[in-house]
């Protein structure tokens, strides 16, 4: 392998600028769920399969500070990070990829001199912007909903692989022993209904040394892996070595500025010296680790994947080194153009003009090798299962004929869905999992599978999600503390994650990922059809075959963002939503202590009054007919509020 001598770097962006950056005291940020992507569509629950519940996010971090705009206008995204995330794409695009502007600076700087951005709040001391008092919580104490269990389950249950769920380790799972892989039947797997898997003997290779010859891929990955890795420039020429048609067109100056500029030299030889090699092994291993094939989970297919945590660690440690084959061509007609991207390669090039959003992707690499070091040091026992869900939807007549009402809720400013531990939390996906998780993208999505980066293998096989459908992760690992959100985003150092496990050894932690609608102006999102979408796709989410013992869920301003939903309008629908699936509601406003204060009085009113989902869904069409082509209406709740007194 070819050595470089590792120097400064020279032309990386003007250091006075990210010197600024380091600077400023950081916090939680106001997230407003740009990771969304749009569409996606059958029927029936699939939760019964497997009863443990659902969701998304998990603990966060950090007590620091961030600037945060408070926008009156719903039409427009609630913070300036929100509008950076704005693509160039028309609307209904599903591109998955948020950050495809070039223009992003401009339109920040144009949306920074918008009237609409009125007072800026220090996240941690959130006040009311009508009447400047303090922000609380409201509503029904979150302790005192239904959640999951604080203890763990003693008795493993053993479990079978089914028709609908393919279990990959021998069960029951034994408490504090890493799970055996189960090789009943060792297969090497080569075709459509499959991961391609890279140690597959039929992942074959042009020999450059042998024109016109092919030779297996595996072979050269294991010989460049396997030799001395000293510098990030080892790590390029491995990456290149069995990507060879990307030489030239992957870049790598990220990661060379994280690990030669960035970095301590204690950082760079615990680097090289401990985590880097771990993962060379964890890598080479995967042979042994998976040795049947992993189904794919292609659209209207109800089924579930379950891995050792160290299975899903030997195919991270794949992705990082970039050998998954047939997954770097996304252009349509591609095999794998409706599934996200795996291998790694575009978190080590820069992000563009944008040296703000180059300082968040490395502190993404350094969640990453947070997560290697942890688990090279303490390999985790636990298992993870990735559940596709397909609901049949309610029809227009169902929800307005729906008698039922508005359970407890929690309304809070000052909290993130991530620390709504032992609840059901929402993820505001991407119909492509992940979103730009593993590019420049670091918005709600992409910083949760930043820090639980067992989320990332849900890319590996997650076709596109539809209409009606979401994905279930269940028992993802946090692994790093983070401030900031967008630019500001900043790993802050290891988390000790204490949740529960359940008979599988799984955490309690259930994410759920729930993509929505783009709308390209903010008034169509009323419209008849635009309203039943997003309607069944959160019912899809929040559905449970618990009925009203199902867990409290955990959500907040989804699709409020670059996707210009009105955080009121979407506020409403996930209350109306969580009545009908029988689901008590954690709802975090995301630093917008008026919203709280408005979601939290309309609620009330509802409860007083008795009011339906049914009502409330007449009030919409109502509502939506009553605005016709008004360039201004007024705010829905407002609308509704008088109507019901």
């Amino acid at each position: 392998m070819t050595k470089r001598k590792v120097s400064p770097i020279k032309d990386y962006r003007q250091k006075s600028l990210l010197s600024f950056v380091k600077e400023q005291p950081l916090d939680k940020r106001q997230k407003s769920n740009n990771s969304d992507k749009s569409e996606i569509i059958d029927s029936k629950d699939s939760e019964s399969q497997d009863s443990d519940v659902i969701c998304l996010e998990t603990e966060v971090a950090g007590t620091s500070r961030i600037a945060m705009t408070t926008v009156l206008d719903t039409e427009k995204p609630s913070t300036s990070s929100d509008i950076l995330t704005s693509s160039k794409n028309e609307p209904g695009n599903n591109s998955p990829d948020l950050f495809a502007s070039d223009s992003d600076d401009a339109v920040l700087a144009a949306a920074m001199q918008d009237s609409q951005f009125s007072q800026t709040l220090a996240y941690g001391d959130l006040v009311d912007s009508q009447t400047g008092s303090q922000a609380t919580d409201l509503g029904t104490p979150f302790d005192q909903m239904r959640l999951f269990s604080s203890s763990d389950v003693s008795i493993r249950k053993e479990k079978t692989t089914t028709d609908r769920h393919k279990i990959f380790v021998k069960t029951p799972t034994a408490l504090g022993k890493v799970p055996s892989h189960d090789c009943t039947s060792n297969k090497d797997v080569w075709d459509s209904e499959h991961v391609r898997m890279p140690c597959s003997r039929s992942n074959l290779y042009p020999d450059e040394h042998n024109q016109g010859q092919l030779k297996q891929r595996w072979r050269l990955i294991e010989t460049a892996l396997l030799s001395k890795i000293s510098s990030s420039y080892d790590i390029e020429d491995a990456v290149l070595s069995y990507n060879s048609r990307y030489k030239g067109k992957w870049h790598f100056s990220i990661l060379h500025q994280l690990v030669n500029e960035e970095m301590t030299a204690v950082e760079r030889t615990e680097l090289f010296g401990d985590i880097i090699p771990s993962m060379v092994q964890l890598a080479v291993s995967l042979p042994s680790l998976v040795v049947e094939g992993v189904p794919l989970l292609k659209q209207q297919l109800r089924y579930s994947l379950t891995f050792s945590q160290q299975q899903l660690a030997a195919i991270l440690a794949n992705a990082f080194f970039c050998t998954f084959p047939r997954r770097n061509n996304s252009h349509r007609g591609s095999e794998f153009a409706n599934y996200p991207s795996i291998n790694m390669n575009g978190l080590f090039a820069p992000s563009g003009r944008n040296s703000n959003r180059d300082q968040s992707m490395m502190h993404k690499l350094r969640c990453l090798f947070q997560y290697f070091k942890q688990i090279s040091n303490n390999m985790p026992t636990g298992c993870v299962t990735f559940q596709r869900k397909v609901v049949e939807g309610l029809t227009s007549e169902d929800w307005a004929n729906s008698k039922r009402t508005f359970n407890e809720a929690f309304f809070t400013s000052q909290g993130l869905i991530e620390e709504a531990d032992r609840a059901v939390q929402m993820d505001f996906a991407n119909c492509m999992i992940g979103g730009g998780a593993l590019r420049r993208g670091c918005v709600q999505e992409e910083i949760q599978f930043m820090i639980h980066p067992e989320l990332i293998v849900a890319c590996l096989f997650t076709e596109r999600l539809a209409d009606n459908e979401v994905l279930v992760i269940k028992g993802a690992q946090r692994y790093s503390n983070y401030t900031g959100y967008a630019d500001t985003f900043r790993f802050t150092g290891a988390h000790t994650d204490n949740l529960a496990v359940d008979s599988m050894g799984r955490k309690y932690r259930h994410i759920i990922a729930m993509d929505a609608t783009r709308y390209g102006k903010s008034s169509t999102q009323y419209a008849p059809d635009k309203v039943l979408r997003e309607f069944n796709k959160a019912y899809c989410a929040f559905y449970s075959n618990k009925g009203a013992a199902a867990i409290a869920v955990a959500t907040g301003n989804w699709g409020c963002g670059a996707f210009r939903g009105d955080h009121h309008f979407k506020g409403l629908l996930q209350m109306m939503v969580a009545a009908q699936c029988h689901r008590q509601l954690y709802y975090s406003a995301f630093g917008n202590a008026s919203l709280q204060k408005d979601l939290h009085s309309f609620h009330s009113l509802c409860v007083r009054k008795s009011v339906t989902v049914g009502q409330l869904w007449d009030f919409i069409e109502v509502y939506n007919k009553s605005i016709g082509k008004s360039k201004s209406y007024p705010n829905i709740m407002d609308f509704i509020t008088k109507r019901l007194r």
